[in-house]
């Protein structure tokens, strides 16, 4: 019986295989047996496999230390980068075309000037509506109605010996969509000192007459014995059209001038002047309702045709305004710990001035700060202290996330680039593939486990069906 228990157990416990060989291998492995145990291999190799690829990986991402956490604009749509800038190849640059032109500075609108390198002008477009970075065009002033319509200048005062003039330039562009050129006079208009009343003075009488000229607003006022008027416009008036929808006038510019010496000449000139048809209909009410100085008025509509948007073509370093040297301010406590710690040094004057000429950096792997470029001071009871530290900066080294330690210790490069809230996309991907492996690995261990317990069972099933074989036989 002894006997009997023994080889069930050793039937359960050391496989088929084993019993035979005790029983002078009177039996062969089955099918399942093999299948079973290439399953429990495979598991144990996949198991050892993942386990050592999920270290790495998680040791890969804890060594790079790269943003996955912190919310961080400056660094949100970072270009791949893996090679330095210039090699034109996965280099953390981005290749832009058909972007507005800031005509002021020459640079692409809305960029970062440093960052920007391979400007080229491509071309220009001319649109009927304002633009924040568009220049020139013409301002149309349109009837849209059945009666006169007004036009008119934001009001100042002209006097009889201060050479005031006003050039208009109109424009006659016919059909102009599908309205027509309209008959307009030209009013001085203002307010009279004595009685409170508006006044007109013609200028110039109705007609389609579009050529340019100039009228002496001084002139005007001494053939009707006025030596000054306040609160005074250039008012156009604007007859309906006859045969179409609406009437309208164009008018390239509209300049004021008058002797430099007087005292509302600048204003004139550069404001209430018409000099940039696109800079002058960009002007508009604040929120209160009021009027800008140069802000046209009237009942009739204001648009514009023809303005002209500058577009250019260049190469873009998405890496270059995060991580670009730049000015940034210290306060002098900052750059006490910056001291304390051995990155820096300089001299404090007996008078409490800091020597900018004595700063020095020792520890350029460490210091983000390059020079100083301004301090500013306060005093306290008499004696001169350090306030604020201007200085240019290492940009890498001196960018936080939210904390007062760098974040990186060398240029970033992220090989795919970040997202929308800058985290690094690599990381980002390599955290999820862990988070799927170490799933995957739970499953494969309860296979294996299960695998196991399997194969136990049919020894022991077997192992007990054999003995009982024995005993029938």
């Amino acid at each position: 019986m002894k006997n009997k228990i023994k080889l069930g157990l050793m039937y359960a416990f050391f496989g088929e295989l084993g019993v035979h060989n005790f029983m002078e291998k009177e039996k062969k492995i089955g099918i399942i047996n093999i299948i079973i145990s290439l399953l429990y291999f495979f598991a144990a190799i996949g198991i050892l496999l993942l386990t050592l690829l999920i270290i790495g990986l998680f040791s890969f991402t804890k060594i790079n230390n790269y943003n996955t956490s912190y919310i961080s604009v400056q660094e949100a749509y970072l270009a791949p980068k893996l090679f330095e800038k210039g090699t034109g190849f996965w280099d953390g640059t981005k290749k832009y075309e058909n972007i507005v032109l800031d005509t002021k500075t020459g640079l692409p609108a809305e960029f970062y000037a440093p960052a920007v390198s391979d400007l080229k002008i491509t071309g220009k477009d001319y649109i009927d509506s304002t633009h924040t970075y568009g220049v020139g065009g013409y301002v149309v002033v349109k009837n849209t109605t059945n009666e006169e319509a007004t036009f008119y200048s934001y009001p100042t005062t002209f006097t009889s010996n201060g050479n005031y003039t006003v050039t208009i330039i109109p424009y006659a562009l016919e059909g102009y969509q599908g309205g027509e050129l309209a008959q307009y006079a030209v009013y001085l208009k203002y307010r009279n000192t004595f009685n409170g009343m508006i006044e007109y003075i013609l200028l110039k009488d109705y007609s389609k007459d579009y050529s340019e000229y100039i009228i002496d607003i001084s002139y005007v006022l001494k053939l009707r014995g006025l030596n000054e008027v306040d609160n005074a416009s250039i008012e156009f008036k604007i007859l309906p059209s006859v045969s179409q929808d609406f009437s309208y006038v164009m008018f390239k510019q509209i300049l004021f001038n008058a002797n430099g010496n007087v005292n509302n000449y600048e204003r004139l000139v550069n404001e209430i002047s018409i000099v940039d048809a696109n800079k002058s209909l960009l002007l508009g009410r604040n929120i209160n309702g009021e009027k800008p100085n140069g802000y046209w008025s009237g009942t009739a509509n204001k648009t514009i045709h023809s303005v002209e948007v500058t577009k250019c073509s260049f190469t873009y370093d998405t890496y270059e305004r995060p991580y670009g040297n730049t000015t940034k301010e210290y306060a002098f406590s900052d750059l006490e710990v910056l001291r304390k710690k051995g990155y820096c040094d300089y001299d404090i004057l007996s008078d409490g001035t800091l020597d900018i000429s004595s700063f020095e950096v020792l520890n350029e792997e460490k210091c983000p700060i390059l020079k100083i470029n301004e301090v500013t001071y306060f005093f306290i009871t008499g004696h001169k202290r350090v306030k604020i530290v201007t200085c240019e900066v290492n940009g890498y080294l001196s960018y936080t996330h939210g904390t007062d330690n760098p974040v990186y210790s060398q240029p970033p490069k992220f090989i795919l680039g970040t997202d929308q809230r800058g985290f690094d996309i690599f990381t980002v991907l390599l955290n999820q593939i862990i988070v799927t492996l170490i799933i995957i690995l739970v499953i494969l261990n309860i296979i294996y486990i299960l695998l196991i317990l399997i194969r136990k069972i049919i020894y022991i099933c077997k192992g007990f069906g054999y003995l009982i074989k024995k005993n029938n036989a």
